[in-house]
């Protein structure tokens, strides 16, 4: 399936943050505030709204064409440049660069132990128990493992328990056979509701990245 996207810019689009590395590696990710009412359906909308002003605001480009992969999935048909989108509650998300990349966000998630312990390696576990907002814990983990199963292409249908992160103040850990082939950031948001969000991106592997960004960056 093949579909065309025409735009007027608009001004409402928050960034994130621009990452930069050798051999013409970047990405850009980009972010927009929703009523909190939006439905799921809206919110795509939204977010491939926010794919067409960054596509134009940073690359030029004002005429996007995008086709679903076999998971359903949209992709840019583009000699170069890959995408990624997430949306939730409050927020849509739009991660686009030079390389395949994975992004996802989402506010604080109360889970079952019995799901929290499927999902979650034993280290991550630990963590969660002497946390003081497991909630919040839990989200940034869950949006580490989802922007690298979208990275992946694997998804939630990766062993999600496989996938070991460690956050400190500063930096995240990644504990995988596949740990030296990838690098993660993440960026903690308050939204106008006092809600918090984190947002995580998973990209091909980047040493020493230079990070433009006006909030603080987790990085591997």
């Amino acid at each position: 399936m093949q579909f065309n996207l025409y735009f007027v810019l608009k001004t409402n689009i928050i960034h994130l943050c621009t990452v930069n590395g050798e051999n013409n590696y970047e990405f850009h990710v980009y972010a927009k505030n929703l009523p909190t009412d939006l439905r799921h359906r809206q919110q795509h909308f939204e977010a491939l709204d926010v794919l067409s002003e960054v596509c134009a605001e940073v690359y030029g480009i004002r005429h996007l064409q995008l086709r679903r992969d076999e998971h359903g999935k949209p992709q840019l048909i583009h000699p170069f440049l890959h995408m990624n989108l997430a949306h939730c509650k409050g927020l849509v998300v739009c991660a686009v660069g030079t390389v395949p990349l994975g992004v996802d966000a989402e506010p604080p998630r109360s889970a079952k132990q019995s799901i929290i312990s499927r999902i979650c390696a034993e280290n991550e576990l630990i963590q969660l128990e002497k946390s003081d907002t497991p909630a919040f814990l839990f989200s940034r983990f869950w949006t580490l493992k989802e922007a690298y199963g979208k990275y992946d292409g694997g998804g939630i249908r990766l062993p999600l328990e496989t996938l070991d992160f460690s956050l400190s103040d500063d930096s995240i850990r990644f504990q995988h056979p596949n740990a030296d082939e990838v690098s993660f950031f993440q960026i903690l948001l308050s939204l106008q509701d006092g809600s918090d969000l984190s947002v995580s991106v998973c990209t091909s592997r980047l040493m020493q990245p230079v990070i433009r960004s006006d909030f603080h960056v987790f990085t591997s």
